[in-house]
């Protein structure tokens, strides 16, 4: 701004900081500029890190003292660690706080030495709470603050490579205005093939199938990778359930070594899925992310509707997290995750686990494109109706036979988003594909989740649709984006 290249907005100023005399790294390009943040205070606005020399960035005062102190409270550099020819405080060098033990564990020393100091740090005061994520270019989490509810996380396993003298590539993230319309970007072009050839095929719409039909379709479009993802040990099991017991398969990336456990509920409708078409995910999600992966396979609608699928997620959790030794998982660190309607459930047991004052509580949520509502009239419902293999009217068509009854699907064991509080329920990372029709309503959940004080990731795939957990063969990007998740999730569940 000061050489004239761009004019701030009436209501910003700009900020220029001394980021070597205050603690605070320099842009990671090596261009050994400062660091500040882009506030546009236009409706729609977007937050996008950029070089400070190639462009100035503004941002409002009140904001910037406020998140300054935020801040100043978790990166607090030494000399330690320091990259080889650098010198303390060096421009474009990245610090790294030292880990003198001993500390008490959640303590702010605890958080001092167990923090990596951000080359760059945007996010969106106007917004309320949120998360603030900075990642390295292998995609693995190096930190992650809470912002704006007076919590602070630290979730991270540094990845620094030794020698390194640039700073790794840096992504921050934060869950965007509910609707918004500028979350799209262009599709993924293997995507858009995948749509084309689908739309090709001459399938009919799932709507003028029944169910048994569209299962067949479903049976039929799956191709279980050969060979599939290798794990250590996969086993058939069962569990107890409402109604009978319950078929769960395991899988544990290092048998007879306890690990965090994670309960898988697949996606489809309530309609659609099961182990098999599960497997691969799980397969994938028990190695990158290091944790022993407990597949469930719930009762499916319409022969079993509403609330069926949801006592089954309630019912499995509450049993796993009671027998977690048994599956070779740590009693302390059980998380539930699930895809589209998977998420769905996963976040209905999450509730429920609240509600019953589970101990220990639950580690984690992780809501990959989840159902959360049963509200047809959300933004991207009407701009991501068709085209995108899950349509619109698909929902309907799941919903009218998971939940026939209009009158129950405001219950939160149908829409989670309407129970009258989220306080209380496990720390969530929510996965979102911008082309998806439940864009919306997953934008929605997670911001009602940091409102109300829960620790929340949210991570959009700006160029995916729906499913692209099970199109990775079809898709680099989508592989790409499920290997980062994955690690991000490994990361959370085995922080301490």
């Amino acid at each position: 701004r000061d050489r004239g290249e761009v004019q701030p907005h009436p209501l910003s100023f700009g900020i220029r900081l001394d980021l070597n005399r205050g603690g605070l790294p320099r842009c990671p390009c090596g261009c050994r500029g400062p660091v500040v943040a882009q506030q546009d205070l236009g409706p729609g606005h977007r937050l996008v890190p950029e070089c400070l020399v190639e462009r100035p960035q503004v941002m409002g005062p009140d904001e910037f003292q406020r998140v300054l102190g935020f801040l100043k409270s978790f990166f607090t550099p030494t000399q330690d660690h320091q990259h080889p020819g650098k010198k303390p405080g060096t421009p474009g060098n990245l610090q790294r706080a030292s880990r003198k033990p001993p500390v008490e564990p959640g303590s702010f020393s605890h958080f001092q030495h167990q923090t990596v100091l951000l080359p760059a740090a945007v996010l969106d005061p106007h917004q309320g709470p949120g998360v603030i994520e900075a990642a390295g270019r292998d995609g693995s989490m190096l930190c992650r603050i809470q912002v704006g509810v007076g919590k602070r996380d630290i979730g991270h396993r540094p990845r620094v490579p030794s020698g390194r003298t640039d700073g790794p590539g840096w992504r921050t993230t934060m869950t965007p205005p509910i609707d918004h319309s500028d979350a799209r970007t262009t599709l993924d072009e293997d995507m858009e093939r995948l749509i084309a050839l689908s739309a090709a095929t001459g399938q009919p719409p799932i709507t003028e199938l029944s169910p048994e039909e569209a299962r067949r379709w479903s049976e039929r479009m799956y191709a279980a990778p050969d060979p599939p993802h290798p794990v250590a040990l996969v086993r058939d099991d069962s569990i107890p359930g409402p109604a009978g017991d319950i078929p769960v398969r395991v899988y544990h990336p290092a048998p007879g070594e306890p690990r965090p456990l994670l309960l898988h509920f697949h996606g489809g409708g309530w309609v659609l899925g099961n182990l098999d078409q599960a497997d691969e995910v799980c397969r994938r999600m028990a190695d990158e992310a290091d944790v022993v992966v407990v597949s469930v396979d719930y009762r499916l609608a319409p022969e079993h509707p509403h609330p069926a699928p949801s006592e089954d997620a309630i019912a499995a959790t509450r049993h796993v997290l009671g027998e977690a030794s048994r599956f070779g998982g740590r009693h302390d660190r059980v998380g539930v995750c699930g895809d589209s309607a998977g998420g769905h459930l996963a976040a209905i047991a999450a509730l429920a686990m609240r509600d019953e004052a589970a101990s220990p509580p639950l580690a984690l949520q992780f809501l990959i494109y989840p159902v959360t509502d049963c509200d047809f009239e959300r933004h991207s419902m009407i701009a991501n109706a068709s085209g995108r293999l899950l349509e619109t009217e698909g929902m309907r068509w799941f919903w009218d036979h998971f939940c026939p009854e209009h009158a129950h699907r405001e219950a939160w064991t149908a829409s989670p988003i309407r129970a009258e509080s989220l306080e209380g329920v496990a720390p969530a990372i929510v996965a979102l594909a911008a082309h998806d029709p439940l864009y919306s309503e997953g934008i929605a959940y997670a911001r009602r989740l940091e409102e109300s004080g829960v620790i929340t990731t949210t991570r959009i795939a700006r160029d995916l649709i729906h499913g692209y957990y099970g199109l990775t063969a079809a898709s680099p990007r989508a592989d790409e984006e499920v290997g980062t998740l994955n690690r991000l999730v490994g990361t959370w569940m085995h922080a301490e």
